[in-house]
């Protein structure tokens, strides 16, 4: 009876104190992070997430290697809701642009260089985390928002967000793909290939802003090192301002190499690498400087408040300089148009366009020199154009209205005429060729178009004197030589005509002196054009 009793004593005391099995609390449900490292694919890195429910890297949570060949990591977590850091260091990728230098991270001299990013971890849920350089961005750009008083989660969500209205996906839930993978083409610019182009375009511009080629994507001009400056310059004052801080913690200018950075490179330097990136070669999706060039516009023009409420450049579209010939210029039969063309992702073609219709393609881009024959053009006002076309489809053409005369001035000559006495010709004894020298030689030119600039007497190299708009002089030394004068005409198209003068013999009388007659005969020509199609 007494252990009866006891037994009973027990077993109220149990039930009273919420004994048995109803009482343990219940266990954490298993939960997963999984994603992409990349910058470029990161292969064989370790990927390690930490607590971060105080703003600050805390407990390892958990801790995974991306795969060998994807990229990609998966680890399980059994952790109440938090905010969680992921990190990933070591292994290497492949930089998408230059000579696909392959990259190592967690070996001198990029051992401290990581990627980071950070989220919001609901407890027993597959937490999707891509880690690259925009999520890297995002994570300092929350640590600044941190340290000034904003609540962790907040801060995670409002920076992740932020970013990614930038980078016109979600820098989180998006799997980045390699745009150097022809396994990757594609017909439209997907959200996935997108987050890989930015990729590229980052690696575009450190490869063409190293101090040289030799250094190009070597330590400390890679893509990993320009994620490392992001997250310096945005943590420090919440901007991307090209300002981080020194060893001693004050306030320091930031570059890449040579280059500072600042609004220019990060907004614009990034827009232009993406059209830059979809022109290269290495490029292997499909998708060229014409499909991309929207969502190039579109970062480039970004006016998220870390670019400091710096007005952005509104286009990157090519820049054309017509250098010759100069606007209302008249101009002859050949003519040279000549500019100089510039774009900052590059030029695709330059065409030369009168009138609207293409003539030709310029071989030299930036400098191009055209040759045109205006013969089968009407004679009168043109538009002259260079049109230039860069990788990404932009287009800029400039003109220049010139106007067109390729008719020689005409021209009609008078004066210079000779004559001779010649002694009896039944007393061929008496006397000798006297010559008698005419007067200088006039001209009256016209021309319909661009008017005479220049008469020359070609045959004693003397120019002309102009009388009037319509009368030029021209002296002679040696009027003797007449029958062999050559006289040029040209007008201010560079069009020429050629007179020269045909002897004639007319007449001839006899004049008594003295007790002979002497037989006169005057020697005289007319001048006849010899050519109308060159200049000499």
């Amino acid at each position: 009876m007494r252990n009866y009793l006891a037994l009973l004593i027990s077993l109220v005391f149990l039930t009273a104190c919420g004994g048995g099995s109803s009482s343990m609390p219940p266990p954490v449900p298993f939960g997963s992070v999984s994603g992409t490292a990349f910058d470029g694919l990161i292969l064989n890195g370790t990927v390690s997430v930490y607590d971060f429910t105080n703003g600050v890297k805390g407990a390892l949570l958990g801790q995974a290697t991306t795969d060998s060949s994807s990229g990609l990591y998966s680890l399980s977590l059994q952790v109440e809701s938090r905010p969680v850091l992921v990190e990933i260091t070591g292994g290497y990728y492949v930089e998408e642009a230059g000579s696909n230098a392959q990259i190592a991270l967690g070996t001198a001299p990029n051992s401290k260089h990581k990627l980071t990013a950070l989220a919001n971890y609901i407890t027993g849920t597959a937490l999707k985390v891509a880690a690259t350089t925009y999520t890297h961005l995002a994570a300092g750009l929350a640590a600044y928002n941190i340290s000034h008083g904003t609540a962790v989660a907040t801060a995670i969500n409002e920076a992740n967000q932020r970013v990614s209205n930038l980078a016109g996906i979600n820098i989180i839930t998006t799997t980045p793909r390699q745009i150097t993978d022809v396994g990757n083409a594609s017909a439209t610019l997907t959200p996935e290939l997108r987050y890989g182009f930015l990729a590229g375009a980052i690696s575009m511009w450190t490869y063409n802003h190293a101090p040289s080629a030799a250094a190009a994507h070597l330590p400390p001009y890679t893509s990993i090192d320009f994620a490392q400056l992001l997250y310096q310059d945005i943590s420090v004052d919440g901007l991307l301002d090209g300002i981080g801080l020194d060893s001693a913690g004050a306030a320091a200018p930031l570059s890449f190499g040579m280059t500072p950075l600042g609004v220019d490179v990060y907004r614009m330097g990034i827009g232009v690498g993406l059209v830059q990136m979809a022109g290269n070669v290495n490029n292997k999706t499909g998708i060229d400087g014409a499909k991309i060039l929207p969502f190039a516009q579109a970062y480039a023009t970004n006016t998220d408040a870390m670019f400091n409420n710096i007005v952005p450049i509104s286009t990157i579209a090519p820049v054309v300089t017509i250098i010759s010939p100069a606007a209302n210029a008249w101009v002859g039969k050949n003519i040279s148009v000549t500019a100089n063309v510039a774009s900052v992702v590059g030029l695709s073609k330059v065409e030369l366009l009168v009138d609207n219709e293409v003539i030709t393609t310029a071989t030299n881009l930036t400098t191009p020199t055209f040759s045109f024959d205006t013969t089968l053009s009407t004679e009168g006002a043109h538009t002259f154009g260079i049109r230039a076309t860069d990788i990404g489809g932009l287009v800029t053409t400039a003109n220049v209205v010139i106007k067109l005369d390729a008719t020689a001035p005409s021209a009609v000559a008078s004066g210079g005429s000779f004559a001779f006495f010649y002694p009896d010709t039944n007393n061929p004894d008496r006397g000798g060729a006297v010559p008698t020298y005419g007067a200088p030689i006039a001209i009256v030119v016209s021309d319909i178009g661009s008017g005479v600039v220049a008469v020359k007497n070609l045959t004693e190299g003397i120019n002309g004197t102009q009388i009037s708009t319509q009368s030029w002089a021209v002296a002679t030394v040696n009027t003797s030589s007449l029958l062999s004068y050559r006289i040029q005409v040209k007008d201010f198209s560079s069009n020429c005509s050629i007179y020269k003068f045909a002897y004639t013999a007319t007449g001839y009388w006899y004049e008594y002196d003295g007790g002979f007659w002497n037989n006169h005969i005057a020697q005289v020509g007319s001048w006849i054009l010899e050519s109308n199609n060159h200049c000499e």
